[in-house]
């Protein structure tokens, strides 16, 4: 396995699809959120990655890349929310630099009435300072997606 790491991180394909192929781990994780504060932290580390994609893609790239990869980037309302989720964590407040103002703001909880329906489960809303709310499920889909498109783009 170290091997296979180091060959990774050596070849800026293979790191930028290494990275994009632990973000779609992550995505797994979410798609199997349960009820607890476990499943929080998997929706919060989902973003994390999600948001380091950037820069772990960009160091691939060409510095005459920089400025279309960052308008691509810019322009994937996924990746924004995935941002602003990043940093609402890392800085303990909403960051004055949002670029959506995306905050999660609902966990519904369906709850096990025992053996025969299974465990509880959660879906969380992740509201916009436009007011617009958004599934968070779907947002950590349509990030994935927005990566798979920009790094294939790029050669990557």
């Amino acid at each position: 396995m170290r091997l296979l790491l180091h060959h990774a991180f050596a070849n800026p394909v293979n790191h930028a699809r290494f990275q994009l192929d632990r973000l779609k781990r992550y995505l797994v994780r979410v798609e199997e959120i349960g009820a607890s504060a476990l499943a929080d932290d998997d929706l919060i580390a989902f973003s994390q990655q999600a948001w380091n994609m950037r820069d772990n893609t960009r160091a691939c790239l060409r510095r005459a890349e920089f400025q279309a990869f960052d308008a691509e980037v810019d322009a994937e309302l996924s990746l924004s929310i995935c941002s602003d989720l990043a940093n609402l964590v890392k800085h303990g407040k909403p960051d004055r630099n949002a670029k959506v103002g995306a905050q999660l703001t609902h966990k519904h909880i369906h709850a096990s009435d025992g053996a025969h329906s299974g465990l509880a489960t959660a879906r969380h809303t992740i509201t916009l300072s436009d007011s617009s709310r958004h599934d968070a499920l779907a947002v950590a889909r349509e990030a994935v997606a927005a990566w798979e498109k920009i790094i294939s783009k790029h050669g990557l």
